[in-house]
């Protein structure tokens, strides 16, 4: 529940920012980053919290220099929060951030006053897009809530367009990531964007239009953009984290599939990101970030192949990483950390305290753990805000909060 800021070149630690200081407890849902806002050359990072009771959720800018709080924001329910483009003309970039009570809202970068607020259905996360309308403006791309996305022009207040009927495959579910693949092969101007859904597709479209250019039914956790062009195609390849631990390669025009990286019992890609060669192989590599703990570099030019693991010490806290996907509408991936080894139980709470649904996990080691858990099972739950606890029977553990939405 604090934020650090690191030396990037030696990892010193230059401050430390703790949440208590606001008079939140509640864990730290996303630290994005700010740009500039004083002046000072130093990036100023943006802090969504999420407190433990059912108060208003807070957002800081934090000074990038010295890690101290420049302005505060209660945001009610908000869900997600993003850099965007200087709407107001002061110089400094302005955040956009969507709400549960079907709002987006675009705040100054500057002080956190409310720029623009739109009523539109949408829930978290939210997607940054190039500008689609020819204002000189960044546009925003969100999801629905229905198996939708649609796109917005914040700077106009319109609507442009809705899509959740993709060309071969149906959504399932809420869009999770939506990337620039660096690449415009209709020449409109605007690169295309691919993303990924937690439940069932993996996508590229026409961010102007919605129009799919190709879509296949590969479910993941992120996505990466390789920065070269492995098949000299002009468009660059798409790289998808799986939840079943493996990394898929797409050709960025078509979609055809030109690898794919299955590994056994490592759970789930937390994160992927591509990067620079390290095997010589004359193209950039791809580093995946796995449930087991591990960090694996997968090489994307000459042989494939995984670098021997390196192995480190096991988790120094007992921790409630995340919830995914979240907001969900039966099933839920919930991940944690275990100092040492536990008998651990899983609860499901309401807003009241009231436990709605209990779940024995059993003996678990040390290390990070991942279930999937459907608490629908266990009777007729409302949708809403629900707290989810982890503990061993030495300790009580972490609390996460998800929203049901069915």
């Amino acid at each position: 529940r604090a934020v650090y800021g690191i030396n990037g070149f030696n990892g010193e630690l230059i401050w430390r920012w703790d949440a208590r200081s606001v008079q939140v407890e509640g864990p730290i849902r996303s630290v994005v980053s700010g740009y500039d806002s004083n002046g000072d050359g130093a990036s100023d990072p943006v802090v969504l919290i999420f407190p433990d009771n059912d108060g208003p959720r807070k957002i800081l800018r934090l000074d990038g220099a010295t890690g101290r709080p420049i302005w505060t924001l209660n945001a009610g329910t908000v869900g997600d929060i993003e850099p965007l483009d200087d709407f107001n003309l002061d110089g400094v970039v302005d955040f956009v951030m969507v709400n549960l009570e079907n709002q987006i809202n675009l705040v100054s970068g500057v002080d956190g006053g409310l720029i623009i607020s739109i009523e539109t259905e949408s829930v978290p996360p939210l997607f940054p897009a190039p500008d689609l309308d020819g204002d000189g403006k960044r546009d925003l791309i969100i999801n629905t809530g229905q198996e939708e996305i649609s796109a917005w022009s914040l700077l106009q207040g319109e609507h442009l367009w809705t899509t959740g009927a993709f060309s071969r495959f149906e959504l399932g579910g809420n869009l999770m990531f939506l990337e620039d693949i660096g690449s415009d092969f209709d020449g409109d101007g605007v690169n295309e964007m691919a993303g990924c859904g937690m439940v069932q597709v993996t996508m590229c479209i026409n961010p102007v239009t919605g129009e799919t250019w190709w879509a296949d039914p590969g479910n993941g956790t992120s996505i990466a953009i390789l920065p070269d062009n492995l098949n000299g195609d002009g468009v660059q390849e798409v790289i998808l984290g799986g939840i079943q631990g493996n990394l898929v390669c797409f050709d960025g025009r078509d979609g055809a599939v030109r690898w794919n990286a299955n590994l056994d019992d490592v759970g789930a890609v937390i994160d992927v990101i591509s990067f620079e060669d390290v095997d010589l192989g004359l193209s950039v590599d791809v580093v995946g970030i796995f449930e087991d703990g591990y960090v694996r570099c997968i090489s994307t030019g000459g042989d494939l192949s995984v670098g021997q693991p390196t192995y480190g010490a096991s988790p120094g806290t007992s921790d409630l990483i995340g919830l995914f996907p979240n907001p969900f509408n039966s099933t839920v991936n919930v991940s944690f950390t275990l100092e040492r080894p536990n008998t651990v139980t899983l609860s499901v709470m309401n807003i009241n305290g009231q436990i709605m649904s209990t779940r024995d996990l059993g003996f678990l080691q040390s290390g990070v753990h991942s279930i999937s858990y459907n608490p629908l099972n266990d009777g007729s739950i409302p949708n809403g805000t629900y707290f989810f606890r982890i503990e061993g029977s030495s300790y009580d553990g972490p609390i996460g909060r998800g929203v049901l939405l069915k």
